[in-house]
């Protein structure tokens, strides 16, 4: 029993390791088009300034990263699958593979509605509160740490249907607990909404907010269909 445990222990710190081989790999070629991606990310900005010698460095490093964590998605589903699928019975694994297949998709359209959506909407409204009295300086670093944790933060959120779902296979919540919660969840979402996107402003609250309550429903309606 010991040795099994010790095993798994390995296993697992090989798996963490090529998860971090990956993340790697796919941040080293980022960096080779880091300029590009920040181009991008300056468009609904304008002008933007570093203040220090190795700044420049830094913020390519972590747009870099964050091209690396989104490229290394997959992989690592796939890894935490292999580790945790051996313990499973052919049953369950049978039930939770196509969550495994669509967890990187929501993911991904999370990471992207952030990118394209959220992102350019929140920056605008709060470069609109200047009006002509005041002229911004953006510093970049501020720019690329929000990007970074609204984004990656917002694909997390998009999983909620995936949890709710192996949840209710795992028999720890069923469809009529998440209906009598769902006045409590909107609210929270709609707290976690405010707290991640730059503006406070409802509007730009709701274009994150809306489609998690969606997302929210959606388990409600697959949790009832997959009850046993």
């Amino acid at each position: 029993m010991e040795e099994s445990f010790v095993e798994h222990l390995e296993e697992l710190r090989i798996r963490i390791i090529r998860v971090i081989i990956y993340l790697f790999i796919f941040t080293l070629v980022s960096f080779a088009f880091s300029l590009q991606i920040i181009d991008f990310i300056k468009k609904p900005v304008g002008e933007i300034y570093f203040f220090s010698p190795q700044e420049a460095f830094i913020v390519r490093l972590k747009v870099s990263l964050l091209s690396g964590i989104f490229f290394t998605i997959p992989l690592f589903i796939y890894e935490l699958w292999a580790f945790i699928k051996p313990g499973l019975y052919e049953k369950e694994i049978k039930s939770l593979k196509p969550f495994i297949i669509f967890s990187p998709l929501l993911f991904y359209t999370g990471f992207l509605f952030s990118l394209f959506v959220i992102y350019p909407v929140g920056i605008r409204v709060l470069i609109s509160f200047a009006g002509n009295v005041m002229l911004p300086i953006m510093h970049i670093s501020d720019i690329v740490n929000f990007l970074l944790y609204l984004t990656i933060f917002t694909g997390i959120l998009f999983e909620l249907p995936i949890i709710i779902l192996i949840l209710v296979k795992l028999n720890i919540v069923d469809y009529k607990f998440l209906k009598s919660k769902r006045r409590e969840v909107i609210v929270l979402i709609f707290i976690l909404a405010a707290l991640v996107t730059p503006s406070t402003d409802f509007i730009t609250m709701s274009i994150l907010a809306l489609p998690i309550v969606f997302l929210y429903e959606l388990s409600i309606f697959l949790a009832k269909r997959f009850k046993k």
